[in-house]
């Protein structure tokens, strides 16, 4: 039950992403509930919650450079894609932080009041039902 909650949910925002044409990334990974005291890396409990990340971007194409990187979904996930030793060598933590700003931070901006009325129309008509 609790899946299709949040399918549901994420095939909400990324429908709407779509029909918009907003360019987006997702990125699903398995992984520990925030708090809990996983301290194996084997243990089951490090894979007892399914995360999806939804990114709005800017067209992927605008940040598409071969002696750099793709600022992508593996790269906004935290796997960064050198294609030249120079770039590796001369890479920052502040390096990938601005391209990923600069991949997202204008287009969030422009669409996070939208994605957060598809939620609250939804308790809104929930409320709605219940009175």
């Amino acid at each position: 039950e609790d899946c299709k909650h949040v399918a549901s949910q994420v095939f909400k925002v990324v429908h709407w992403l779509a029909e918009n044409d907003v360019p987006h990334n997702v990125f699903i990974t398995r992984g520990a509930k925030f708090g809990s005291e996983a301290d194996s890396c084997i243990s089951d409990v490090l894979h007892e919650v399914l995360r999806v990340f939804v990114w709005a971007r800017s067209p992927a194409s605008m940040h598409k450079c071969q002696a750099a990187f793709v600022m992508a979904v593996c790269e906004l996930a935290g796997q960064v894609l050198v294609y030249d030793r120079a770039t590796y060598d001369a890479l920052t933590d502040q390096n990938v932080a601005e391209a990923q700003r600069s991949a997202c931070q204008d287009i969030f901006d422009r669409v996070r009041p939208k994605i957060l009325a598809l939620f609250t129309e939804d308790v809104a008509q929930d409320r709605a039902a219940v009175d």
